[in-house]
């Protein structure tokens, strides 16, 4: 078993920050994995709990990722150890001044993409110690506002999610939605799509539908046993198919199946459990007293489109009724309908908890990172300006959305292989080349591709 002080003579830097450290931080049996960060900080990943998630610290901290620092109530009083009691841009702020003013001791407890804990550690000016410890996910711990990818069918693959993840990685990303009747059974097309990269798609939740409590409870364990972060239930679907079984919308109208949906989620896992449902069936008489049910069965979170299921995707979302049900709600509350700019997402936010974006991301995933910055600059209080909120897709030439467009595709290749892959860029090729010259010949060429060779020429003609 390696000790702290064998640990310190293998590596120097350790050696250095050992005599900081009490012995409950590097307990025997685990050397910690150090990396320095623009050469005047030292990374401590203290006792990881999972390789994996050690492997996205490591990697993100090498990309000069943002990560979010908040209190690490089990670790007792030491006079180099700073504490940060909330996720503030003056506790941040504060904890800079201070770690510069001498040798300091960072302790991060919950590791999450964020950009405070870039600006921190931006402000460091000597030799500095961050230790880095994992926690669960969480809706209530999780820096607001939230910007969540929303769950779309066909869509939100694993390449796409990854993209969006590249662009802006504070991104909550939701996989299509799938059938717990498929994973009870172990269905191999839906088990596939469980699959997520571990490096990269963190906070990662999985969207299920279904109508068969004990199903319900069966999948949410083999969906916590894949690594997922939370469980997502579709109460909000319109499509026929879906609704003519009892599933998604339909709920609207069972409100006692969907309690006991929700219940048997929640029976045996520790993740989060969340709901995305729509205002009403037809009216929005319901939706507090529904939302309501869906909190006492135990949800932990609430995602509300602004249209009922009589009104489909048509005419404008309604964020009045999102608005009034945060009020009459103790668990966070996420608005969706009609995002497809920073402007959009700062408009709408009001009250909630976070905003989720779904069809304003097609042919245009550089909005994720709009509104991140976005909300940002208004957490900061800075006065956010028009200029500042012209869109990213707006300011860059074809010729330069051109690596991005080729980088999905091969992450589409790569995630689902060449044949399936390449079918399902279609629709997303579509959608980049949407509006520019020649868009139509353009487009009949994309929906008969097979290949990323096949694009890259057909682009770069």
């Amino acid at each position: 078993m390696i000790k702290k002080d064998a640990a310190a003579m293998m590596n120097p830097m350790i050696a250095h920050v050992s005599r900081f450290l009490p012995d409950s931080l590097l307990p025997p049996g685990k050397l910690p994995i150090t990396i320095s960060y623009p050469e005047k900080i030292i990374i401590i990943m203290a006792n990881p709990a999972e390789k994996a998630k050690t492997n996205l610290i490591v990697c993100a901290m090498k990309a000069g990722m943002h990560w979010p620092a908040l209190i690490m109530p089990s670790v007792k009083s030491h006079p180099t150890l700073l504490r940060l009691e909330s996720m503030s841009e003056g506790v941040l702020a504060a904890a800079c001044a201070f770690a510069t003013s001498k040798e300091r001791i960072l302790f991060i407890r919950y590791m999450l993409p964020h950009h405070g804990f870039r600006l921190c550690l931006s402000g460091f000016t000597k030799l500095n110690i961050v230790i880095l410890q994992l926690m669960k996910f969480s809706w209530d711990a999780y820096p607001r506002p939230f910007v969540c990818l929303a769950p779309m069918a066909g869509v939100t693959d694993g390449s796409y999610r990854q993209l969006i993840k590249k662009l802006a990685p504070e991104t909550i990303v939701y996989t299509e939605f799938l059938s717990t009747d498929a994973i009870h059974y172990g269905a191999k097309k839906t088990m596939k799509e469980l699959e997520f990269d571990k490096e990269e798609e963190h906070p990662f939740i999985v969207q299920v539908f279904g109508k068969e409590p004990e199903h319900f409870l069966s999948a949410a364990k083999v969906i916590e046993e894949m690594g997922a972060d939370g469980i997502d239930i579709n109460m909000g679907c319109p499509a026929a198919k879906v609704v003519s079984s009892c599933h998604g919308s339909a709920l609207l109208k069972n409100a006692d199946l969907a309690k006991r949906l929700v219940e048997a989620t929640k029976k045996e896992v520790s993740i989060p459990v969340s709901v995305k449902t729509r205002l009403g069936w037809d009216n929005i008489d319901d939706l507090i007293p529904f939302c309501q049910g869906l909190v006492d069965a135990g949800a932990d979170a609430l995602a509300i489109h602004g249209r009922t299921y009589e009104g489909k995707f048509g005419g404008e979302a309604d964020w009045n009724p999102i608005y009034d049900l945060k009020e009459r709600v103790s668990v966070p509350v996420i608005g969706n309908g009609d995002i497809t700019c920073a402007q959009d997402a700062v408009e709408k936010i009001g009250n909630l908890d976070g905003v989720m974006i779904g069809r304003g991301t097609f042919g245009n995933p550089w909005v994720m990172k709009d509104i991140t910055e976005a909300f940002r600059l208004r957490s900061a209080k800075c006065k956010v300006q028009s200029a500042k909120l012209i869109p990213t897709v707006d300011t860059m030439t074809f010729e330069e959305k051109i690596p991005f467009i080729i980088e999905h595709c091969e992450l589409a290749v790569k995630v689902k292989g060449q044949k399936r892959g390449m079918l399902e860029m279609r629709r997303h090729l579509a959608s980049y080349v949407k509006g520019i010259d020649g868009a139509s010949d353009l487009r009949a060429q994309l929906v008969r591709v097979e290949s990323v060779e096949e694009v890259q020429n057909i682009l770069s003609a």
